[in-house]
């Protein structure tokens, strides 16, 4: 019987807040803790800015102060990080993201030799990143990233990523996201709305590409007049989507509709529990029309884990998972031609849609949380033992004659 491990997770997002990072760190600590594991959760401060989620965990959750400086103001989180450590030994860390997670948990783990783990889930290191175009933590994400016991890939496109990053020489493994195990388990949720609908939730940001779908809606709605639209969701860009919804002559609903009837276009707001599988459950379709290149969406996991047929932009880590023809659709991000293509093709065909609903759920069956966690845990293992079996370091005495050698060198080359 393999022993229990003590987990340290470090990580820059607020897991009070809603997002798919959030869920993902929440699912996978949640287990880790149900099954014996000691596991200890650092997040910083919720933002004012974001909505926050029902969250009461069952591990411990220490909350980091937010650095006023990404640059030059983690050295006080690295700090609360190695007290914890030095208390009751840590394992092994996980680290999400590289930066600044990631540096704080290579800060912290400087004075021992506990090994850390380092999962991206893209803010790090995706194309249009704050940090990429800064030379601090750019090289900063380097060191954390060949510097790790292990690296965990989420998808083909985040894993690109990385490599343009900094190649790692700990171990690698590709893990992406997952669903929930307990779905499986529960009765089918009680119908929300009445009537066909196309369903859409994440944060309400210009780059999800929300109004890609709207207008891509309006062309189908002539020939699909009974087919409702709701987007789940609240963000900055919600009064323009249902500016949008409106200039494109659509019925609006702010809220869900108070006859129950899926019409027009919804805008719920955030769902949860038994609403939320309640709208995913009984969809058409879903989509996720992202206009960035998503890591891997929480999202795409959840609806084929519900049975939905999913069109999803062709971005990122989505054709990882969504398979033209089997399982849903792809389309070119932006394209509210395609989009609308993709749309009347499926919902226009009852059959085909029926067919890529059966093989929606198969199609993600290997990816429940427990599996995704498992896989973690072996990896830490792993990490953990290529750090005991690893050869000692560079004793202080061979570092001090490096570093006067450089010096010397540098005066000669100088002079």
């Amino acid at each position: 019987m393999q022993r229990t491990l003590r987990i340290g997770v470090v990580t820059n997002y607020c897991l009070r807040q809603v997002g798919g990072a959030e869920e993902a760190l929440d699912q996978l600590a949640a287990l880790w803790h149900a099954a014996g594991h000691d596991v200890v959760m650092f997040s910083p401060a919720p933002r004012r800015s974001r909505a926050t989620r029902p969250w009461q965990p069952a591990y411990p959750h220490l909350e980091l102060p937010r650095p006023f400086s990404t640059r030059f103001g983690l050295s006080r989180q690295a700090r609360i990080v190695r007290r914890q450590h030095e208390k009751q030994p840590f394992d092994v860390f996980l680290a999400c993201d590289s930066y600044w997670a990631g540096y704080v948990a290579w800060l912290a783990c400087r004075p021992s030799s506990a090994p850390y783990v380092v999962c991206s889930q893209g803010s790090d290191v995706m194309h249009g990143s704050r940090f990429l175009s800064r030379f601090l933590p750019q090289r900063r994400m380097q060191r954390v990233f060949r510097e790790a016991a292990g690296v965990v890939c989420i998808s083909r496109y985040m894993r690109e990523r990385i490599y343009a990053v900094a190649e790692p020489t700990g171990s690698e493994r590709m893990i992406p996201n997952g669903w929930p195990d307990e779905w499986s388990q529960l009765a089918a949720a009680a119908p929300v709305l009445r009537g066909r609908y196309v369903f859409s939730m994440g944060r309400i940001i210009e780059s999800k590409g929300f109004q890609t779908l709207l207008t891509a809606y309006a062309q189908v709605r002539s020939a699909q007049p009974d087919v409702g639209l709701v987007i789940a969701g609240d963000g900055p860009f919600l009064p323009e989507l249902i500016e949008q919804a409106c200039r494109l002559g659509q019925q609006v609903q702010n809220g869900l509709p108070a006859n129950g009837k899926a019409e027009g276009v919804a805008f719920p707001g955030f769902v949860h529990g038994e609403t939320k599988r309640g709208l995913l459950q009984h969809a058409a379709i879903g989509v996720s029309p992202s206009l960035r290149q998503e890591p891997m969406s929480l999202t795409l996991f959840e609806m084929l884990s519900c049975g939905v047929p999913v069109i999803g932009s062709r971005v990122g880590g989505t054709p990882d998972i969504v398979e033209p023809g089997v399982n849903g659709e792809l389309f070119a991000a932006g394209s509210a031609d395609e989009l609308a293509a993709c749309l009347a093709r499926v919902l226009g065909d009852g059959a085909l849609r029926q067919r890529m609903a059966q093989k929606a759920r198969p199609s993600v069956e290997r990816f429940r949380w427990s599996s995704i966690a498992q896989d973690y845990l072996d990896l830490f293992r792993e990490a953990i033992s290529r750090r005991v079996t690893a050869a000692p370091g560079m004793p202080p005495q061979a570092l001090w004659r490096n570093f006067l050698g450089w010096l010397a060198g540098r005066r000669q080359r100088a002079a």
